[in-house]
């Protein structure tokens, strides 16, 4: 097997996690490969000094799965590099949290399941996006996909914006709020449940609208649509507000008076691989007891 080593170095800085890695990798005798960006902040370490750099198509196009070292952050940017490739993820975890994250840096030796005969070892965790596009009068002024959620927000001045949500045509409801969250299963344990929205099992297709912090609005809950569901936010401005649209944290575009948001499943997947037998929930339940341990003791 060919591997793409995809590497947040401000999250494994000297390294080290990427060295043991590419040590397992070489002792299996597999390929791996390190986009050509990186090539001097890796060049005097010794194993890594025997990757294959590449450009990121290439490094994409040479791989048979990707191993990602970083938080979820990290998975989320991954998610879209590797958009319609089919290539799944292992996620090694380095960030505060790591709900996508297959592993701890001290697990990989988990790896080794890629290399057995026995498939039934492991299992393609398969996590629906989404499409966002943003019309603008008769042409599309910006289009993305995500993994957790897509964002609309208020811009630099304290005011609320004004929206319109509408489902397959069908007007539903007028927010003025601080913005509103479109996410995937996946992203419900993100921003959206910190603003309120259901936690949803990855294993239902579905989308999830929040609104946040809407003001004398009689349909003010959050909202769970079917995943054929084609939903379109319409932006207003008044009162002298910005708006914008973000994705997986990404830098936001800036929406114009009448702009309309169109958010639908994507076409593609992102693949996770799973070694480790822990459901959902239970994993959920980890992660945030180890979170909230883990704040408690900084305090």
């Amino acid at each position: 097997m060919n591997f793409f080593l995809y590497i947040n170095n401000r999250k494994d800085k000297n390294f080290s996690v990427a060295e043991k890695a590419a040590e397992f990798l070489i002792n299996k005798g597999a390929d791996f490969y390190i986009e050509s960006g990186m090539k001097d902040a890796v060049s005097d370490t010794k194993i890594l000094s025997q990757a294959h750099f590449l450009s990121l198509n290439e490094c994409v196009k040479s791989s048979d799965a990707a191993i990602v070292i970083g938080g979820d952050g990290t998975i989320l940017k991954a998610s879209k590099i590797l958009y319609g490739t089919g290539i799944p993820i292992v996620g090694i975890n380095l960030g505060k949290v790591g709900y996508m994250s297959e592993l701890e840096k001290d697990e990989i030796s988990h790896l080794e399941a890629l290399f057995e005969s026995n498939e039934k070892n492991i299992c393609i965790d398969e996590r629906m996006m989404l499409s966002c596009k943003v019309i603008r009068g008769d042409r599309e002024a910006y289009k993305n996909v995500c993994l957790n959620e897509a964002v609309i927000g208020k811009g630099d001045i304290a005011r609320m914006v004004d929206i319109e949500l509408s489902l397959d045509g069908e007007f539903i409801a007028k927010y003025q709020c601080d913005g509103i969250i479109t996410s995937t299963p996946t992203g419900s344990t993100a921003y959206s449940m910190s603003a309120g929205g259901a936690i949803i099992d990855p294993k239902i297709e579905c989308i999830s609208v929040v609104p946040l912090c809407p003001y004398l609005c009689i349909n003010s809950s959050p909202i769970v649509f079917s995943k054929e569901s084609v939903i379109e936010i319409r932006y207003k401005e008044q009162r002298g507000n910005t708006a914008y649209i973000s994705v997986d944290g990404e830098e936001g575009f800036r929406l114009a008076d009448g702009d309309t948001i169109v958010i639908s499943k994507a076409e593609h997947n992102t693949k996770l691989l799973r070694f480790k037998k822990t459901g959902f929930y239970k994993l959920l339940n980890t992660k945030l007891t180890n979170r909230i341990s883990e704040l408690a003791d900084k305090n």
